[in-house]
């Protein structure tokens, strides 16, 4: 799956490469997890899933020092059988350190869609 955009002006092509929702319930390692209640079932993760990281502090678009120290702490944790399977309410407030990240993130998508769509060039 993907997203392509023509740009008719310098004719040329962007495309950006998508993933399905179920690829990407694989790389955050996610799990069913029975609850014994009513036939319920949980989903837990190894890792947040994509709609939770787009909404932490360390997602700026690009992969950042902080995001891999991050990273490399869970991986250790995991590595070392202490790291916790979680739910989307823990993922969530887990990854609250900083309430800017989500700013920083939407400024970065405007910014970049300004690009693709050519606004940079209006005074050229």
């Amino acid at each position: 799956m993907g997203v392509g955009f023509l740009h008719t002006r310098l004719d040329s092509s962007f495309w950006d490469d998508d993933l399905s929702e179920g690829e990407m319930m694989l790389i955050s390692g996610c799990y069913y997890v029975d609850t014994s209640s009513r036939n319920q079932e949980s989903q837990l993760s190894w890792w947040p899933k994509y709609n939770i990281w787009k909404e932490g502090p360390f997602d700026a678009g690009y992969w950042t020092p902080a995001a891999e120290s991050w990273f490399q702490h869970r991986l250790g944790q995991i590595r070392n059988s202490k790291a916790p399977l979680r739910n989307s309410s823990q993922w969530t407030a887990s990854l609250k350190t900083n309430r800017h990240g989500r700013k920083l993130n939407k400024n970065n998508e405007v910014v970049a869609a300004d690009f693709l769509l050519g606004d940079h060039l209006k005074n050229c």
